[in-house]
């Protein structure tokens, strides 16, 4: 990507994915001097999608800056996520159980939260679930935007917002 090609006041692009719905950068937010992932999304016809997104309360979700149209394209600023793919680590081969269990309960819970505001995700995938560095997970930057808001068709029973982190003797950072 070129420096022309970015949306004013962003710098240093890095290219983290890309798919049908548009591409995602590391970009520099100059303004307060900070690495953001950018999403730049085909079409302007977002931006109401991107709204809601931002209304949502969820530790499972990157949180967004900022949210605004630049020649033709929805451009979310969001949380840089630093962790590792779900995906990637199951190409190291298979998980600890007590880590596999943990990350059912945790994608369970994430998405149990998102069902309760009324939002259906809709492309959920290990390439999309990042495993940070302090054992959370979240929803990786790259992932499309979830499926438009719909009733989820169960209401299970909610998470601890207790429950421990990723067991450190089974995540991609034990010692």
């Amino acid at each position: 990507m070129r420096a022309g090609s970015l949306p004013p006041g962003y710098t240093d692009p890095v290219r983290l994915g890309s798919g049908a719905w548009g591409q995602v950068w590391r970009v520099r937010q100059k303004a307060l001097d900070r690495d953001v992932a950018l999403k730049m999304q085909k079409g302007t016809d977002s931006l109401a999608e991107a709204r809601r997104l931002a209304s949502l309360r969820s530790a499972v979700l990157p949180e967004i800056f900022d949210a605004f149209s630049w020649r033709g394209r929805t451009c979310l600023a969001m949380e840089w996520l630093q962790g590792v793919s779900l995906e990637r680590l199951l190409q190291v081969g298979a998980l600890p159980e007590p880590g596999a269990w943990f990350l059912v309960r945790e994608i369970a819970c994430g998405l149990d939260d998102l069902h309760r505001q009324g939002l259906v995700h809709g492309d959920l995938k290990p390439a999309n679930v990042m495993v940070l560095r302090d054992g959370s997970l979240r929803e990786a930057p790259e992932a499309a935007p979830p499926g438009r808001a719909r009733p989820p068709t169960c209401r299970p029973k909610p998470c601890s917002p207790t429950a421990p982190r990723w067991p450190a003797t089974c995540g991609p950072w034990a010692s």
